[in-house]
């Protein structure tokens, strides 16, 4: 058992709560660790999205934050909110693998995760158009929403026009695939089903343990084989934060 491996098998959470609402639900997860003014940016938008959908519910990790931080975490409550704190700084990647792999079964699973970094916005209606064609698109791995175009885009080696896709709503939808590059992870959806039994849990299957780097592109390589993995037209996020560079409204 390498490190990655071990740490997202040790125990981390004491979560009470009822995790068998999560069945056919869809489950936004976000890990948390610095920059206050982000995170409540980001929650704004969640938030937004938990009072308008039933079908919602949101998962927040935090990774050893500061005080101002869990204190802000602490004050926010709703009925399908659950806030977990991790006493040490373990990355995104092994608090939500871990998460899914303590919690997540096929009597908890969701029909879709969302997974959000906490330096994102964007629109209930962005949210309502990614979850629709997540579910809806054949062979659809990672689908993450268009970014707003700034200095902190994540977007990168899309040279090549949208692809019409139909649903099996009967839908048409246009999907963006990056060339040579794996799909920014600030957010995106994917099945439940793919998360349990393609990745056996692991959303971000690191070869190796670090605490920031290569979650995304891990999971994109394990997918790119088998699902198609994109940015679906029609919607916008907006990323604030990329290295040291951090844009203001």
């Amino acid at each position: 058992m390498d490190i990655s491996e071990s740490l997202e098998t040790k125990p981390l959470f004491h979560s009470t709560f009822d995790h068998s609402r999560f069945k056919d639900q869809i489950v936004i997860l976000v890990a948390t660790h610095w920059y206050l003014d982000l995170i409540q940016k980001s929650l704004n938008s969640i938030l937004a999205v938990l009072r308008k959908r039933n079908d919602v519910f949101v998962v927040i990790l935090d990774n050893h934050s500061e005080i101002p931080i869990r204190e802000y975490l602490n004050s926010i409550h709703h009925p399908r909110l659950e806030t977990n704190f991790v006493n040490e700084n373990l990355g995104k990647a092994v608090v939500i693998n871990n998460y899914i792999r303590t919690y997540i079964s096929e009597s908890t699973l969701p029909r879709l995760f969302v997974v959000i970094d906490p330096d994102i916005t964007f629109s209930l209606e962005s949210f309502n158009a990614l979850v629709r064609a997540a579910e809806n698109i054949p062979r659809i791995g990672m689908l993450s929403m268009r970014y707003e175009k700034n200095i902190c885009n994540p977007e990168s080696n899309l040279f090549f026009p949208a692809r019409k896709l139909k649903g099996r709503d009967g839908e048409q939808y246009e999907v963006v695939f990056p060339f040579m590059s794996n799909v920014a992870g600030g957010i995106f959806a994917i099945q439940g089903d793919i998360v349990l039994n393609r990745l056996k849990g692991r959303l971000f299957p690191k070869k190796k343990y670090d605490v920031y780097w290569h979650d995304d592109a891990a999971l994109y390589d394990a997918l790119k084989w088998r699902y198609r993995n994109g940015y679906l037209n029609g919607t916008l996020a907006k990323h604030y934060k990329s290295g040291d560079k951090i844009i203001s409204d």
